[in-house]
């Protein structure tokens, strides 16, 4: 066994203690004796792990995207001939 207590333990050690990429990371970062450059490195690839990121939620309506769409163009259509129609009166 070794003395460095980064060390992962090899699966056939005795009390061996399960240290997977997150831990590792964690026992890092919360190392004060090691340098800030260093502890900053492992907190910043650990965060996406420990913290949820805010995520956009969808509003869904009664209506499908189709529905709301052709009402769309339907009015894009409307406001073109009430234009083509002010046009022609002038």
């Amino acid at each position: 066994m070794t003395n460095d207590p980064y060390a992962i333990p090899e699966p056939d050690e005795p009390q061996s203690l399960k240290l997977d990429a997150l831990r590792y990371l964690q026992m890092i970062y919360r190392d004060p004796q090691l340098s800030t450059a260093v502890r900053m490195r492992a907190a910043g690839l650990a965060i996406p792990y420990e913290v949820p990121k805010l995520a956009v939620t969808a509003v869904v309506s009664e209506q499908d995207f189709a529905t709301v769409l052709d009402r769309r163009l339907k009015r894009i259509e409307e406001m073109r001939v009430l234009e083509n129609k002010a046009v022609n009166v002038h």
